[in-house]
């Protein structure tokens, strides 16, 4: 999606910039209610989330990636951003 492999201390900052992409091809994705999963029911809600939703959502890639941006920046950043998303 991103045109290029992502290594994974990469991955959050990959994350933070893909996911605005992502949920704007399928706004659905950010009232998806997941109940608690546990050993013993989720192949239950597996099946349920498979039925209602469907098994995969085809993505568009993304057109630009500044690499050296995502790649520069550092892990404070990147921890700081999925804090501040998390409040």
């Amino acid at each position: 999606m991103l045109g290029m492999d992502v290594f994974a201390h990469e991955a959050p900052a990959a994350l933070i910039f893909i996911t605005p992409h992502i949920l704007a091809q399928y706004p659905i994705l950010e009232s998806i209610q997941i109940p608690k999963i546990t050993n013993d029911n989720y192949s239950e809600v597996i099946s349920a989330l498979h039925k209602q939703y469907g098994n995969e959502f085809p993505l568009n890639p993304v057109l630009y990636v500044d690499t050296i941006k995502l790649r520069s920046d550092s892990f404070a950043e990147v921890q700081n951003k999925l804090n501040n998303k998390l409040e």
